[in-house]
Formats: structure tokens, sequence, C-alpha cells
């Protein structure tokens, strides 16, 4: 775990340290804390999900055992997905439904349709008011610290948020649903 690096004069660096941690194939998990409110009420998790093939199983489980903490235990784990269009958010939501009611961790799903909206946009709107929320992150490849960069600005004034990079696939059941998701730069 580590706490985010909003120095500019140390994000190469930083970045370089991502992705060492990445070739050694260890989860990373950030920190980024809204100083200004902190946990909130600590009664809304917000995991923005892309399946349990790359981030999304680490951070379902991280979401699913925090709830397990005295101070977390009364949350609601809100397990979002953003669709192009109406007829992807109705196969979606019976394919998450069944995945939730199978994992048996009792989050509520929401297919969020993007409707030509961009992601940054849906993210902003939908979760302004959790107060913690999980996003994957991309695996490190050339021009990271520009990505990076980007991550950082697309996600100011959002609730804390906890930056996750799976090292590998939990095993957990595979789910692949049949739907196209809308692209979320890497987030």
């Amino acid at each position: 775990m580590l706490g985010d690096s909003e120095a500019p004069e140390r994000r190469d660096g930083y970045c370089q340290l991502i992705a060492q941690i990445h070739r050694a194939k260890r989860n990373l998990v950030i920190f980024r804390e809204n100083r200004d409110r902190g946990f909130g009420g600590r009664r809304r998790i917000d995991v923005w999900w892309g399946g349990l093939q790359a981030n999304g199983g680490l951070m379902l489980l991280l979401a699913y055992l925090l709830r397990t903490d005295i101070d977390w235990h009364d949350a609601e784990i809100y397990l979002k997905l953003v669709v192009p269009d109406e007829t992807a958010a109705q196969a979606a939501k019976i394919n998450v439904d069944n995945l939730m009611k199978q994992l048996r961790i009792g989050a509520v799903s929401q297919v969020l349709v993007a409707e030509g909206r961009p992601f940054d946009e849906i993210l902003h709107e939908s979760s302004r008011n959790a107060d913690l929320i999980f996003l994957g992150m991309a695996t490190p490849r050339d021009n990271y610290t520009q990505y990076y960069e980007g991550l950082q600005a697309r996600t100011a004034g959002l609730p804390t948020t906890v930056f996750v990079l799976a090292a590998l696939v939990l095993p957990l059941r595979r789910f692949s649903p049949k739907v196209r998701r809308v692209k979320s730069k890497g987030l």
C-alpha cells in the first residue's frame, strides 16, 4: 500500500516504483485521501467494475474486507459498471446481479448507461456522494508518468479514492459478460 504522490518533482520516480512493484507480481493499492471529507460517514463504497479478470476481483475483495471493520460494517458496496446503451445495460445487469448472488458479498449493482457521456463525467456524477471509491489502474507501460498525471487530473475533487493494480487474477469465479463496456481510459 502506498500513499498517493502529488509532488510533480517525484512523479517519475513514483511511477517507476509502481512499474517495479507490478513487475515483481505484487498487488498495488494507492490511497488518495480527500482531506476535506476523509471517509465521510463510512456508509458508501463505490467499486468501479471492469470484471474479475483484471483489477475488479481485488477491488471487490478489498471493499468486502473493509466492510468487516467495525467502523464500516453498515456500509453499502455499490458495484458500478458503465455500458454504452440500454440494450447492453439489460444484459450487464443480469450478469452482474447473478455474480453478486454467487459471491454472496451483498453488493448492489449499478449499471450506468453512458448515452455518449465520457467516463470521467459519469464517475464524478455517480460517485460524488461516496465515502470511498475503488478504481483500477492501467498496467504500467511507456509514458506511465503521463498516464498517472492524467489519472490524478481526472479524479481530482473526488471523495477519498483507492487506486488498485492487481498483479494476478484472483481465484474468484470468472465474469465475462457478453456486453460492450464504455472505455474508461485505463481507470
